[in-house]
């Protein structure tokens, strides 16, 4: 599969008239060849021709013998020693992947992630470098996932399901938002995971404002909501879930804020259809949010594209116009995660409304389920995720297979 995707780059490089591609230790470089490395303070790059001979990998020398042993493309190796330099050996790999004369070529880079110190190495070896992003013609190519794909980031919504469930029910009034977070991970590694996505995040109460907040020694209290967003990463592809918990009975204003989101999220996925761009499905969950009277709140995207990052691909967005079409769709909720498999990109679908008051930044949700920063003292917890069903089915529905739909109290702590 990956000489098969390296095939792909190298037509694309043609297509785009480029001499080739240089590669960090990043994504990318594992959706091709499958090494996984981390960007260290030791210069490392893969050279990929355009005329289909091997890549040119330099690389510190203590990684050599674990890249070779891993690399599933056939690649050729310029090891370098600290007491040398890179230089030498970046030298040697441009001249063996791009010729000697390697003067003035044009090279896809990754703007978004190539450092200072790899693109003056480059210029220091190809006199008048030109570049261009490689970032577009690589997100085209990696949108589309394979079977085995979608299996393993199914697998890796299934893990962090799992670890959700267990970690909600160890949680109790008094705990700490971060020994939440040690429960969270715990339980991730334990269900199977080969590490988190991200850093996971436990916002309680007004700290849940705050959708990207830093865990901290705040204890849970009665009237608090609490946020938990983390993620599984499994077979180096990852999950991306949150969920929003309760410690007692949520209030009315609660759970109709909480059907809003629910409508906003199932339109979104009904919009995702053959044809339909992302600015499109935003519209169509966007739209039951303004209806509703928040649309004011509604101040970030409806949702992103998973795979080997959390937020890669496309996104679905107003400006999003230009989206290839989808081959199926399919909702993919991982017991209560939605994940939409596209011909394009697996996406988070998030339809997430903001509610705020007295608080200075909104919060948002993911998934569907809700966010309030703050509610009054009369709001009391369930110690239960709010449920996330795959249609549009709300509170008080009996026939919902969900927990505490239509069957009155949630459970307690």
């Amino acid at each position: 599969m990956s000489q098969q995707r390296l095939n792909r780059v190298i037509q694309a490089l043609h297509t785009h008239r480029l001499d080739g591609l240089a590669l960090m230790p990043d994504a990318n470089l594992t959706y091709l060849s499958g090494l996984t490395f981390h960007k260290g303070k030791r210069l490392s790059l893969a050279l990929v021709p355009a005329d289909g001979s091997p890549p040119c990998f330099v690389i510190p020398a203590l990684e050599h013998g674990r890249a070779e042993a891993a690399a599933r493309i056939p690649m050729r190796y310029f090891p370098w020693h600290d007491a040398e330099g890179p230089a030498g050996a970046l030298a040697a790999a441009v001249s063996a992947a791009f010729g000697p004369a390697a003067r003035g070529c044009t090279l896809a880079l990754e703007y978004a992630s190539l450092r200072v110190m790899e693109l003056r190495a480059l210029e220091a070896v190809i006199p008048d470098l030109r570049t261009r992003d490689a970032t577009p013609i690589l997100a085209a190519l990696r949108m589309v996932k394979d079977a085995e794909e979608l299996a393993t980031i199914e697998r890796a919504v299934q893990i962090v399901e799992t670890a959700l469930e267990r970690t909600i029910a160890q949680i109790r009034p008094g705990m700490t938002e971060r020994q939440v977070s040690r429960l969270c991970s715990e339980a991730i590694l334990a269900a199977g995971a080969e590490g988190e996505s991200f850093e996971n995040i436990v916002a309680s109460g007004p700290n849940a404002a705050n959708p990207h907040h830093s865990n901290t020694d705040r204890a849970l209290q009665p009237g608090d909501l609490v946020i938990l967003d983390c993620g599984a990463r499994y077979g180096g592809y990852i999950s991306d879930i949150t969920r929003t918990i309760a410690i007692g009975e949520p209030g009315a204003e609660a759970r109709r804020i909480y059907d809003l989101v629910l409508q906003a999220n199932a339109a979104g996925r009904a919009a995702a259809r053959p044809g339909a761009s992302g600015a499109e499905i935003d519209a169509a969950a966007r739209q039951v949010i303004e209806q509703g009277g928040y649309g004011a709140f509604f101040i970030h995207r409806t949702g992103h594209g998973i795979g080997l990052a959390t937020a890669g691909g496309r996104h679905l967005h107003c400006g999003a116009r230009h989206l290839p079409a989808w081959r199926h769709r399919r909702a993919h909720r991982g017991r209560r995660g939605h994940q939409l498999r596209r011909r394009a990109q697996s996406y988070h679908l998030r339809a997430r409304v903001a509610y705020c008051r007295g608080m200075r930044r909104p919060g948002e949700q993911g998934d569907g389920a809700i966010r309030f920063p703050h509610l009054p003292s009369r709001a009391t917890w369930a110690g239960r995720a709010l449920p996330n069903p795959p249609t549009g089915r709300g509170w008080g529905n009996p026939a919902s297979p969900y927990p505490n739909h239509g069957r009155g109290r949630p459970a307690q702590l």
